[in-house]
């Protein structure tokens, strides 16, 4: 017969008391919160080897844009006579190069790496680094003066717009005033909203204009300093492990 009074028994209990005396904290909750930490610890810690070990890269290292050609001359604009410093960059590779990169944040580094399958007599990793550098730092110059024109054309027709605005309504109140007549009425509204209308153009400018403009002249402005490797292609080949 069991006594009246008497609890039931915990089948956890024991696992608690054997816990309890291993561990040296009294409480068996904090005891076990302390386990957890200690596991996703180990957890972090193991698979950041992981990454380190399988050669992924690193959350804070460059990212690469890949760039492969034939010769360096195919790199640059046939049809510019300047020296290869000067030239300006073909249109598909800096079509490729800007659009590689805006797919990446714009706090994120980048490098540039130019796999050349036909090397020249001497190493041009200088030229052609100093060459694409010159490049994007004058389209940045130029993206500049671009966004500086576009905000002094946002300024004129902001104040046209105002002014005509300011016309057409006060116009529709001296000139027509309250005149309930159907003609009136419409000569009302079309005066409102030939004044809102003039306003379209300031406000896509200064909404929606502008910002793009912005984002490809920071995007030129860190192209203009991106580290520039170029590389033999056959060499680079050869540094690569062998597919199974």
């Amino acid at each position: 017969m069991v006594r009246e009074g008497v609890k039931r028994k915990n089948p956890y209990e024991d696992v608690s008391v054997r816990a309890m005396t291993k561990l040296p904290f009294r409480d068996a909750r904090f005891s076990r919160f302390s386990a957890v930490i200690q596991l996703r610890k180990a957890a972090v810690t193991f698979m950041s080897s992981i990454a380190g070990n399988s050669g992924a890269p690193k959350a804070n290292g460059p990212h690469d844009i890949e760039l492969e050609l034939r010769d360096m001359r195919q790199l640059f604009n046939s049809m510019d006579p300047s020296p290869f410093k000067d030239k300006d960059l073909d249109g598909d590779a800096e079509e490729f190069i800007v659009g590689s990169a805006q797919e990446f944040p714009p706090d994120m580094l980048l490098r540039l790496r130019i796999h050349l399958e036909t090397w020249p007599g001497e190493d041009p990793t200088e030229l052609i680094r100093a060459a694409v550098h010159n490049y994007f730092a004058d389209r940045a110059k130029h993206n500049y003066r671009e966004f500086r024109l576009l905000m002094k054309r946002g300024r004129t027709s902001l104040l046209i717009g105002s002014l005509f605005l300011v016309a057409c309504l006060l116009i529709s109140k001296v000139a027509i005033g309250d005149t309930a007549s159907t003609w009136a009425g419409i000569a009302r509204e079309s005066l409102t909203i030939a004044g809102w209308v003039a306003m379209w153009r300031p406000m896509e400018i200064y909404l929606y204009d502008w910002w793009p403009l912005r984002r490809r002249g920071r995007i030129y402005t860190k192209l203009g300093a991106i580290p520039v490797e170029v590389i033999q292609k056959a060499k680079s080949n050869m540094e690569r492990p062998p597919t199974r």
